[in-house]
């Protein structure tokens, strides 16, 4: 349907444009694929909108099996200023971006009716037909979504659509990976800047995989010293050094201390990767788009999210900060079951009780925080 729609074969579609959110990468690339998974489970075809002003998952991804970028025969339609707040979080806001927005369309130049769609997470979205919604506009043409939360894996107790997921041979514990591999591809230059070091730290992190009775751990530290993250991490080691398993780790951080400090700690144990650590938290909010280097430091930013997303997805645990970025970490390989550990680095007295046999729960994480 999308590829003949694309060639102009086709006039009768519906379309779903997906729109980008003022939030983190990790939060509209969760977004992302859960307006694509709408997209399919509505018979729509499906666009992603390029803003210059927000995060661009095209900068670091490239369309792996269709061309959600592709654009034919486009007519424009100006965007109106769309509000969107999440727990009265101001700066979650799209902005009023008055760029033309390229819209597809087959047949004719003229402007069509067009609906948006704002969502935080919402139990509709679980109950409801995704066909029949929003019930004010869901006949139109366009459907304008804007979303930064993950809503796949509670879509299997969707009664309208769990049967259809299920005949495409998807699972609660499958579907995100499964959408993110189908939907991108890192581009080439996701390694550009430091080739070596991705070969290096990809090699060992797939040799600590491929080596019996090894356990390889992710720590991702978002803010802070990571005291708290590696609290867990050494309940979890003490339990699995007890069976006789040796441990390796992995740290995404964006502190350079941060990794001096674990370094000098675990040794060799440590899988330390060669780059400069960045952080991508602010970097959606460089200015204006039209500043070169504004530019620049997205790119780059976004570059460095897909080198290390990739990364640290090769690990059996994960141990993280409480964010999107560390579920959807760990819940890109495709498997059965995951093993997640989330600290609250928003209370500075948490100390969490980790167990090899206790990880948190998909529940949980699906519908808390970013979701999933």
């Amino acid at each position: 349907m999308h590829n003949k729609a694309l060639k102009g074969e086709t006039t009768e579609n519906k379309y779903m444009i997906d729109l980008p959110v003022r939030s983190g990468s990790a939060d509209n690339l969760l977004g992302f694929i859960s307006m694509f998974m709408w997209a399919l489970l509505s018979d729509r075809v499906f666009i992603k909108y390029q803003s210059y002003r927000l995060p661009m998952i095209e900068l670091a991804y490239e369309p792996a099996t269709f061309n959600w970028l592709a654009q034919h025969n486009p007519i424009e339609t100006r965007a109106q200023c769309v509000t969107y707040v999440h727990e009265n979080q101001s700066h979650l806001n799209t902005p009023c971006d008055t760029t033309p927005m390229k819209v597809l369309n087959t047949d004719t130049r003229e402007s069509r009716p067009f609906t948006y769609v704002a969502f935080a997470f919402s139990d509709d979205f679980y109950r409801e037909d995704l066909r029949k919604i929003p019930s004010d506009g869901y006949e139109n043409e366009l459907l304008l979504p804007i979303s930064s939360r993950g809503y796949m894996y509670q879509m299997f107790n969707n009664p309208h659509h769990n049967e259809t997921l299920k005949s495409w041979g998807l699972k609660q514990e499958t579907i995100f990976g499964c959408f993110f591999h189908y939907l991108l591809r890192p581009r080439d230059a996701v390694c550009k800047n430091d080739l070596k070091g991705c070969v290096l730290a990809e090699a060992a992190m797939l040799k600590a995989r491929s080596t019996p009775n090894t356990i390889l751990i992710s720590v991702q530290i978002r803010l802070g010293g990571g005291e708290m993250e590696f609290e867990c991490v050494d309940q979890l080691v003490t339990q699995y050094k007890a069976q006789g398993k040796a441990v390796v780790y992995v740290l995404m951080t964006s502190n350079a201390n941060v990794q001096a400090m674990y370094k000098q700690k675990y040794g060799d144990s440590l899988i330390l990767p060669s780059w400069t650590p960045s952080t991508v938290v602010d970097f959606h909010h460089a200015g204006d788009h039209d500043n070169k280097f504004s530019m620049a430091k997205k790119k780059r930013a976004n570059l460095d999210l897909a080198r290390d997303i990739y990364i640290n997805s090769l690990a059996d645990v994960h141990v993280i900060t409480y964010s999107g970025l560390g579920s959807m970490t760990g819940a890109l390989r495709p498997r059965d079951k995951y093993f997640i550990y989330r600290v609250d680095i928003n209370n500075a007295t948490y100390h969490r009780k980790c167990n090899i046999d206790e990880p948190d729960s998909m529940d949980s994480i699906s519908t808390q925080h970013s979701g999933l």
